[in-house]
């Protein structure tokens, strides 16, 4: 995220805000979370990528979300989420609904690999 923002700003500026669910889709549990800071904004990529990584945090416009899959896509990845956000085996399929409120919490290296993070490659 080109932003001049220095990577701490970029977390608290993001971590600071409870963020509503707006609208699930684009694909299964991609839950679209409004709004990000302005300071944050940016527009979608001119180029999407073949594959982001499952669990990427990311920045579109005015919104927020979080890849429950891999899957292409146009949004800026600022970080990564280590609980899954889509299981078609659970009983409850998405952990989130329409209309939840979800903050995001900053975590160390070693909390997001003990919750299950694991490092991905991105490809464009």
């Amino acid at each position: 995220l080109s932003s001049g923002l220095s990577l701490e700003e970029i977390i608290s500026l993001h971590s600071s805000v409870e963020y509503s669910v707006g609208a699930i889709g684009f694909t299964a549990g991609f839950a679209f979370l409004t709004t990000v800071d302005p300071k944050l904004q940016r527009p979608r990529r001119e180029q999407p990528r073949v594959n982001v990584a499952k669990g990427s945090v990311a920045i579109a416009n005015n919104q927020t979300a979080i890849y429950p899959t891999q899957s292409p896509g146009g949004w800026n990845i600022i970080g990564n989420c280590p609980i899954d956000l889509y299981d078609p085996q659970s009983a409850s399929i998405l952990p989130i609904s329409i209309g939840n409120s979800v903050r995001f919490k900053p975590i160390s290296r070693e909390e997001f690999f003990s919750l299950g993070g694991k490092v991905q490659q991105e490809w464009t």
